[in-house]
């Protein structure tokens, strides 16, 4: 599952367009 990262880009769009990874 190392591409999580990929999986939360669309899983958080509503962050404001930007990269809002919660995991950072």
């Amino acid at each position: 599952i190392k591409d999580i990262t990929q999986n939360i880009n669309w899983v958080v769009p509503e962050g404001g367009g930007g990269p809002n990874y919660p995991n950072m």
